[in-house]
């Protein structure tokens, strides 16, 4: 059996192929700017689709339904589900649901608030399996889940994106993304997008190429000299 597993992200597509029998796993990551224009959710899942080619099953997690460029989450979500399901062969599609368990086009189109922005909980419900009690901790590129899991239950006390924000279990902070000035505690800074964390991190030499697909603030190179000119701008400097 194989199957191959999406996370629909608003930066990002994360994609892993898993072949049971062989036990061998494929994995991709697809920079996918949703927000600028919705074509390239569709040119990406195509693309990902020519290369890993078909399997068994397709299980689909998301959070781009969160982009701008949707009028509201539950749109979103409905386009992102029709998008996938007009591409990938809708028998064989499932997503994630915060119950648990995976729900087919038609439910999932009825029951959107149950699988938004849920590859945390999907992620939680598998380390849970290994790991019957810890504190799973989750930084990706734009921010960061905290999720306690304990005798096997993820015990979370927000189940959606606001509850969780609301108790820091959700953290918009992340190690590409993120504005500078969302972290500096005394704020002697100049408010613009000058520069992000990628800038920080590409100058500690902490941030592998394969996963440095966003591009810089003001779109130029990404070499040391350059993140640095950036971040100098925010502490009204030149470098």
């Amino acid at each position: 059996m194989q199957i191959i597993g999406w996370d629909i992200g608003g930066a990002h597509i994360k994609v892993s192929k898993i072949n049971f029998g062989k036990e061998k796993t494929i994995t991709m990551q697809l920079y996918c700017p949703i927000w600028m224009n919705i074509n390239n959710l569709n040119n990406s899942i195509l693309k990902i689709k020519k290369k890993l080619g078909s399997c068994d099953y397709y299980a689909i997690t998301m959070t781009a339904e969160l982009s701008d460029i949707f009028e509201n989450r539950n749109k979103g979500a409905k386009k992102i589900i029709n998008t996938l399901c007009k591409i990938l062969p809708e028998k064989k599609t499932f997503f994630y649901s915060n119950k648990k368990h995976f729900l087919k086009k038609k439910e999932a189109m009825e029951k959107t608030n149950n699988i938004n922005s849920m590859n945390w909980h999907a992620t939680a419900s598998f380390i849970s399996n290994f790991y019957p009690n810890c504190i799973l901790v989750d930084v990706g590129s734009s921010t960061t889940d905290i999720i306690p899991i304990k005798k096997k239950c993820i015990i979370a006390k927000g189940n959606d994106d606001y509850k969780r924000l609301l108790h820091r279990e959700l953290i918009y902070i992340g190690v590409i993304r993120t504005p500078i000035n969302a972290i500096e505690k005394e704020k002697k800074l100049i408010y613009e997008n000058f520069a992000n964390l990628g800038d920080i991190y590409r100058i500690l030499n902490k941030l592998p190429k394969n996963m440095d697909l966003v591009p810089s603030q003001d779109k130029k190179s990404k070499n040391k000299n350059d993140s640095a000119r950036r971040i100098a701008r925010i502490f009204g400097k030149d470098y």
